[in-house]
């Protein structure tokens, strides 16, 4: 509900913006957000409604699957489709420089609502470009666009989080009707693949593929989520999902993801900083950005923080040399309170110790 009147609000012609980004993670809805949004905006604001997409390939139960018929994936190729939408035609016969302000003497006057879909696939001077376009949108007009890559751009910004637990579960049911073997699943398998897969519908419909998938050998949910670990090239869940954040993480929010790898249950701030030997308040902030990000969860009147488990592999696998550095950090403090409180023969209950639930010391380690 809340998306909706963001959305709604971004595109009344009161708002000083050009209209709403939407970023999150792959497969998180942005694109059917986008689309619903244009569909509900009122006929009498906007007289025309046009989707143009830079997406170039999507995730099947089968693997990726390349988009080559219906998409865009150059800014310049974005602009020349909005042209003959409008019916500027010529336009690709412009030069490059001159296409832009062409085309925005094109929009006045009109009421168009215009979707540029997943510009994360576009090199980021053209996204540059776009958005300064976008920023001289003549009035009447308001754009929707989707991005993987967060971007502090003059709009009004809507990050998708997973999908509640009803509705998680709601997909999970449709999706039965279609696999006789997801049907078979118990309530608390279903509702382990709703925490497996942070509640990503993509991540949901690829696992329910796996079970109804020719020559798959995968029969439960557990099955299909053990497969992950021997996902082939070119059909890793994880990878589609979660590949282009990696480029988008600053040295300290890497460094505070490796920490992240090795507790099993919420770590605290003062754990996360020593680990990684950065200032408190340095470690406060990549981990309150990643949290706006929906990377991992926290909750930030504790300031514990949570990296979900498959994102967590996924870092193990992507950034191994960070992970090993903040291994090493940590087993070098384990083995310096070992020292300090005399090791096993001495410890008491004043001392720190590797508990579960203490206050003082961190929780389990997914390394331990």
């Amino acid at each position: 509900m809340q998306r909706t009147k963001n959305h709604r609000s971004a595109l009344s012609p009161e708002s000083r913006t050009w209209g709403a980004l939407i970023d999150g993670p792959g497969g998180i809805g942005k694109t059917a957000l986008a689309i619903k949004a244009a569909h509900d905006a009122p006929a009498e604001l906007f007289e025309r409604k046009i989707f143009i997409t830079a997406k170039v390939r999507e995730l099947t139960a089968e693997g990726e699957a390349k988009l080559t018929d219906f998409t865009r994936p150059t800014y310049l190729a974005m602009l020349d489709e909005l042209g003959k939408e409008l019916g500027a035609d010529g336009l690709e016969k412009l030069a490059p420089d001159e296409r832009p302000n062409e085309l925005r003497l094109a929009l006045a006057g009109k009421k168009a609502l215009i979707i540029f879909d997943n510009l994360e696939t576009l090199p980021e001077e053209e996204r540059t470009r776009l958005f300064q376009f976008l920023s001289r949108l003549p009035e009447g007009n308001k754009a929707i666009v989707t991005s993987r890559r967060r971007t502090d751009v003059d709009a009004r910004i809507v990050r998708l989080d997973r999908l509640a637990r009803d509705e998680a579960l709601q997909l999970i049911a449709e999706l039965a009707a279609k696999y006789p073997r997801l049907a078979r699943a118990s309530q608390k398998e279903r509702e382990d693949l709703y925490e497996i897969t942070q509640g990503n519908p993509l991540f949901i419909r690829w696992i329910a593929g796996q079970l109804g998938r020719a020559g798959s050998q995968c029969r439960t949910i557990a099955e299909a989520c053990a497969f992950i670990d021997k996902a082939p090239k070119g059909n890793d869940p994880l990878e589609y999902i979660f590949g282009d954040l990696l480029e988008t993480f600053t040295a300290d929010e890497t460094k505070v993801l490796a920490a992240l790898t090795y507790f099993s249950l919420p770590a605290k701030l003062k754990w996360i900083a020593d680990m990684t030997d950065l200032p408190e308040r340095a470690a406060e902030t990549a981990l309150e950005d990643l949290t706006d990000r929906s990377i991992l969860t926290s909750d930030l009147s504790a300031q514990t923080y949570f990296l979900p488990p498959l994102t967590a592999k996924f870092i193990r696998t992507r950034r191994p040399e960070a992970v090993t550095q903040t291994g090493d950090a940590l087993t070098n403090r384990a083995y310096a309170l070992a020292m300090q409180y005399g090791g096993e023969a001495k410890t008491t209950k004043n001392s720190p110790r590797w508990t579960p639930n203490g206050t003082s010391s961190p929780p389990p380690c997914r390394a331990c």
